[in-house]
């Protein structure tokens, strides 16, 4: 995905007035790849906190910097992000788009926001689109709003709002023993894997975590996590080692996945074996080179 930066940002009184740390974290919103067309998407602390590698203390003072001067939203509630200039400077400028951003509304989790994006929305000049409005009625009544905005003009202005009848939520009994809170530590287990082999250049990068990608990290229990990792740093080092030819090129679905993939870097792992093998018999080679060459010159 294409995302514009306007080089006046930089020229911005209130831009330059932001704290390094909040900047960089503005430049972030902008690029990550959690980002969408609409510049209101899902973005949990701990993935920026992964990806920049700043304690969760400085990613939340950063957020409440740029919230405070008019950069974004954060909804805490639904871990939601909001660039509110975002429409402003990234149009959409052809009606693919447009369909595209409809798909995009059902991954946003149910926020407040959303009423902010739909007047930013509003105040763009985005291409009319049934697909879009359908979009928009449907996650309002599926996340329990009461009204519900009526087509999208071109460009957006006064729309007639309708009244629409919401089905009553369903309380279904739940398993005590399921805790919604489970899912955070696999989400955080995930990232960090993810974070490990995108951080390492010599690997195979991804331009995002794909279904493939996660499928197979879900199956990673969290007790293996230090294991999966010291895999993808052994892996990166015999890569990097000019001296040992290894040149098996893994994508990290496939690494994760194959039994042949990152147990084999691991302590008993038949190619972490034979690179530490080959690697104390070069030293010994040496050793004795050097030996042997003091012994003559004696």
């Amino acid at each position: 995905m294409f995302t514009k930066i306007d080089e006046l940002m930089w020229k911005d009184i209130k831009f330059k007035k932001l704290s390094i740390d909040s900047k960089l974290l503005f430049i972030y919103l902008l690029s990550c790849q959690h980002r969408n067309v609409l510049g209101l998407y899902n973005l949990p602390k701990y993935y920026i906190q992964g990806d920049i590698l700043y304690p969760i203390e400085r990613v939340s003072k950063g957020l409440d910097e740029l919230s405070n001067n008019g950069f974004i939203r954060y909804d805490e509630g639904s871990e939601t992000v909001l660039v509110n200039n975002f429409l402003k400077y990234n149009p959409m400028d052809n009606i693919n788009q447009v369909i595209g951003a409809a798909k995009v509304l059902k991954t946003i989790p149910k926020t407040p926001l959303f009423y902010n994006l739909l007047d930013n929305i509003k105040d763009s000049d985005i291409k009319r689109s049934d697909e879009l409005s359908k979009a928009i009625n449907k996650y309002l009544k599926a996340n329990g709003f009461e009204r519900v905005t009526k087509g999208l003009p071109e460009p957006m202005g006064e729309q007639e709002e309708v009244e629409v009848e919401v089905e009553e939520e369903v309380k279904e009994d739940k398993d005590p023993s399921i805790n919604d809170s489970d899912d955070k530590p696999k989400e955080q287990k995930n990232i960090a894997i993810f974070n490990s082999w995108q951080s390492k250049e010599v690997l195979h990068q991804h331009a995002y975590l794909t279904e493939a990608i996660k499928k197979q990290l879900d199956k990673i229990a969290i007790k293996d996590v230090d294991d999966v990792i010291k895999a993808i740093d052994r892996y990166t080092d015999i890569l990097n080692d000019d001296k040992y030819f290894y040149s098996h090129v893994w994508t990290l679905n496939v690494f994760l996945k194959q039994g042949n993939g990152y147990p084999e870097f691991l302590d008993e792992g038949k190619i972490w074996v034979a690179y530490n093998s080959k690697k104390k018999k070069k030293h010994k080679e040496i050793n004795g080179r050097v030996g042997t060459k003091y012994v003559g010159l004696g």
